[in-house]
């Protein structure tokens, strides 16, 4: 199939400061959050972590669970980021980049709050859904891939 077309005048050639400083924001953040998601996996008892525990229901079926619980939250607070008393505070920051081509870069140049809510929302599903730990980093390696992906012309 053919990429998807780059329309130059859509597109963000230059990073601005407000840009840089939020990547930058939102990297720090990451930190922060693969430590508390290390902490929670640690002290969640439903995280199975043996060799010997891995189960058809604590990996593959997870995950499933977890792009779906996932995705519904997500979905649901970009549809509430756009409403126009929000979508001007955070959300708008993010659209400016109307054809974005940077993956990753592109992917995270959102307001930091709008990174927080989605990033601890990986959070809250491993808090929901019992799992094995290879299943958790399977969840954020996929979900960055695929995040990037979708911020590229590919």
């Amino acid at each position: 199939s053919k990429p998807l077309p780059h329309n130059p005048n859509q597109h963000l050639d230059e990073l601005a400061t407000i840009d840089k400083v939020f990547i930058g924001c939102n990297k720090l953040l990451t930190v922060f959050f693969v430590y508390h998601l290390t902490q929670a996996s640690l002290l969640f008892q439903h995280v199975k972590w043996g060799l010997d525990e891995f189960t058809f229901m604590n990996t593959i079926g997870a995950l499933i669970l977890f792009f779906f619980i996932y995705d519904f939250g997500y979905a649901t607070f970009h549809w509430i980021l756009h409403w126009p008393s929000l979508y001007r505070l955070v959300h708008m920051h993010h659209h400016r980049q109307i054809s974005p081509t940077r993956g990753n870069y592109d992917a995270i140049n959102v307001h930091p709050f709008e990174f927080l809510v989605g990033e601890y929302n990986h959070l809250f599903v491993v808090w929901l859904v019992p799992c094995h730990a290879a299943t958790i980093l399977t969840f954020l390696i996929c979900g960055g891939v695929l995040a990037s992906l979708n911020h590229t012309r590919l």
